[in-house]
């Protein structure tokens, strides 16, 4: 049946068309300019290249388990990943609400965009552990009813990955949000670009010796390295957001 595809794009055209009417009404209609497109694409960049390079540790990982471990093994990981992952685009709507206030806010009240800043990243970590705690527990029932049985080794890689969710909505927060409010594509996209490849060196060693769940720690160790990255870069700029507003 091809209903839900076609449900699917309905949702999105409809979207889609919305958004544009309701820009129309706010800015107005006009013929593009090549000049404009492209200063446009250029100011996109970083967010494409990021989208681009963050697949080496979020999509690639099934590809890189099936690379040493039988069917059955890479099974286990793809269901436990799947299931787990499906709460991260929650920080979607975050990140479409508050990365154009921040770029507004660091130019006209630094003090309001730290204030600010503070609450939104309290409320994503807290979001964050707070879902990881769910996942943790739920595992089995989760595992029994959407994957079924059989799946009952997805478990413990579900409880490490849960680890993912607090720290993916501080990478969300400190990076798209915050960093590249500040005009910081550069080493944005150079911590990603690091993570990607540390996920792949870490799992060409790992995987043949720990199997899926050492997949499923490098994985969280990807993700930690990406907010211990931002978190010392900030730190070293002086542009951590609760100390903007000093100087």
């Amino acid at each position: 049946m091809a209903w839900p595809l076609y449900l699917q794009a309905l949702a999105s055209f409809a979207v889609g068309f919305v958004g544009l009417a309701w820009a129309v009404s706010l800015v107005g209609l006009r013929w593009p300019r090549f000049g404009e497109a492209w200063t446009w694409l250029r100011r996109g960049f970083g967010l494409f290249f990021f989208r681009l390079v963050v697949s080496l540790y979020t999509t690639a990982n099934v590809l890189l388990v099936g690379l040493f471990l039988p069917p059955a093994q890479v099974a286990l990981y793809a269901g436990a990943e799947k299931l787990t992952k499906a709460l991260i685009p929650m920080w979607e709507p975050f990140s479409r609400l508050f990365l154009p206030r921040f770029s507004y806010l660091l130019e006209k009240s630094p003090r309001e965009a730290t204030w600010l800043a503070q609450r939104v990243g309290g409320m994503m970590l807290l979001l964050g552990l707070a879902a990881a705690g769910v996942l943790t527990y739920a595992s089995p029932l989760l595992v029994q009813l959407l994957l079924g049985p059989g799946y009952e080794g997805a478990v413990p890689l579900m409880r490490i990955l849960a680890w993912l969710l607090p720290l993916v909505a501080l990478s969300n927060f400190l990076g798209i949000q915050w960093m590249l409010a500040q005009k910081m594509d550069r080493p944005f996209n150079a911590i990603i670009f690091a993570a990607g490849l540390l996920n792949v060196a870490l799992a060409l060693l790992v995987v043949p010796r720990h199997g899926a769940l050492g997949m499923a720690w490098v994985v969280v160790l990807s993700e930690a390295w990406v907010t211990g990255a931002m978190l010392t870069y900030l730190w070293w700029r002086g542009r951590l957001p609760w100390r903007t507003h000093e100087g």
